[in-house]
């Protein structure tokens, strides 16, 4: 069959569920998905074939590419108090050094399979390399701003940014939106003023939440290293009542529910916390970054109180702060190994289509569907941890 090429594994994964054996994927020869066949069906001599599993590329929901200078340099397990504390102190190097470590950030990534990153932005550092990439970023410009008298300064310099990388962007229109760092770094005011702008802004958003245990402790009875952290920055913290709740129930509903909303690591999230999230904002979505989360805090998420919600779970890789690698087939094995339990069919869901439809990029890309380009990873079982690499 010319003008086609052919893929078998000794597993597939469509982005939803596993195939059944035997199947081979077509493939268009400029990388358009055409359709599955039975092997029988093929000249078995036409069919290049893998160890492993193949998939459709994947989708890395949260990343701070900017912060790539970093990989190597922050001590592990310190808390997310300490991991902060190192990241200001560490000095930014040379502009040549810094593009050149987000380069390698973002080959690494493409190489590994990821069609689509979700990425944080707090200047216009990444704008370059993304302006060059074959990955699609679609990036967050995240504000932070406790005191209310910053928010509207914090808030037009959030809009200026988006409008540099709207002049600047070139051949590459990606989508992008302004967002809240964390519940704990965003006062009310600037909270209000960035639901309004997202409320007619078509595109989604998402939230560091339930970090540390400090964060609810913040919210809960004003107390913790948060607090400890804003009075070290000369922040005052005279204005700021304690609620009584966790951060997630003091905040959630200053977000719009018109739009999807992704809530990024859930380390400290409980059950009940999931419902009230669910039944607060109809287009919430979790993120998990399983080895940034044991990097940082030596503790990941308890992975069943989110089982019911198998259509709202993405991955990330977060950054190389709290990362060495951006291999995403790494990361799905760190979790997969440490907590067996979980199906490598459904993480591999959360890896591809759920990603894709957060972002609405699910018409051309998550899952094997006829005329989509979703790309083509190997994801094989190297040195009892899995590694994945890109096939189209």
């Amino acid at each position: 069959m010319n003008g086609f090429n052919f893929f078998l594994a000794d597993q597939i994964h469509d982005g939803f569920r596993f195939l059944k054996e035997k199947t081979v994927l077509v493939f268009q020869k400029d990388g358009r998905f055409e359709r599955v066949v039975s092997l029988d069906e093929i000249e078995k001599n036409e069919v290049k074939t893998f160890r492993g599993i193949l998939c459709p590329g994947f989708v890395n929901a949260h990343c701070h590419l900017e912060l790539s200078y970093l990989r190597g340099k922050i001590k592990e397990g310190g808390g997310l108090h300490e991991f902060i504390k190192e990241v200001e102190k560490q000095k930014q190097n040379s502009a040549e050094e810094l593009q050149d470590a987000m380069q390698k950030a973002d080959s690494e990534m493409y190489d590994s399979g990821i069609n689509v990153v979700g990425d944080i932005c707090n200047t216009n550092h990444s704008f370059s390399v993304k302006q060059k990439s074959s990955i699609y970023y679609h990036s967050f410009f995240e504000v932070y701003g406790f005191h209310p008298d910053r928010a509207e300064k914090v808030f037009e310099n959030a809009v200026q940014l988006k409008k540099q990388w709207n002049k600047e962007r070139g051949k590459n229109p990606f989508a992008v939106s302004i967002v809240p760092h964390a519940p704990y770094s965003v006062s009310e005011k600037l909270f209000s003023l960035l639901s309004g702008y997202a409320s007619k802004w078509e595109a989604p958003l998402c939230m560091h939440s339930q970090e540390s245990e400090d964060e609810n402790l913040f919210f809960e009875n004003k107390s913790g290293k948060i607090l400890e952290r804003l009075h070290q920055f000369g922040i005052n913290t005279d204005f700021f009542q304690s609620t009584g709740k966790n951060s997630l129930n003091s905040t959630l509903h200053f977000l719009p529910t018109n739009r999807n909303l992704l809530l990024v690591h859930n380390t400290y999230t409980s059950q009940t916390d999931v419902q009230f999230a669910v039944s607060c904002h109809p287009l919430v979505y979790f993120c998990f970054c399983p080895r940034a989360n044991h990097f940082i805090e030596r503790r990941l998420p308890d992975f069943s109180i989110f089982s019911n919600l198998k259509d709202r779970l993405c991955m990330g890789t977060d950054s190389y702060a709290s990362n060495y690698s951006f291999n995403f087939g790494e990361e799905i094995g760190f979790l997969k190994t440490l907590n067996p339990e979980i199906r490598m069919e459904d993480i591999l869901k959360w890896s591809t289509s759920n990603g894709s439809k957060f972002f609405g990029l699910d018409d051309w890309c998550g899952s094997f569907v006829n005329g989509k380009r979703p790309g083509l990873v190997n994801l094989e079982l190297k040195n009892e941890g899995y590694y994945s690499k890109r096939i189209i």
